[in-house]
């Protein structure tokens, strides 16, 4: 972690520091904007190693107004003993995916 004085007395995490929490959480918040209004919605993800976050969402959730547009995505985490917390934000544009698990078919 680097001191950075902006931050008004806390530390910047370094890019390997975020990528490292960002692929061990498995909840996180999205945010973005539908109807020119905001929302926060959390979600279950997984992130790559290069820090792309995926989730999934069924067709008529508020979730699909991602696809397309600008979105953030927040973790974060608090250690009660040391009184510590820390916080990953990433922004970026968004995507939709359309996956379905493979099948296998089995003959007698």
């Amino acid at each position: 972690m680097t001191d950075d004085g902006e931050l008004h007395g806390l530390e910047a995490l370094s890019p390997a520091e975020c990528l490292r929490l960002l692929g061990r959480g498995r909840i996180g918040r999205v945010g973005f904007v539908r109807d020119g209004q905001p929302h926060v919605l959390p979600v279950n993800y997984i992130a790559s190693d290069a820090g792309e976050v995926v989730f999934r969402t069924t067709d008529d959730s508020l979730l699909t107004a991602v696809a397309g547009g600008p979105a953030a995505f927040e973790i974060d985490g608090y250690d009660e003993g040391a009184k510590t917390g820390w916080s990953v934000c990433v922004h970026g544009a968004s995507w939709s995916s359309t996956w379905r698990p493979p099948t296998t078919t089995c003959t007698a």
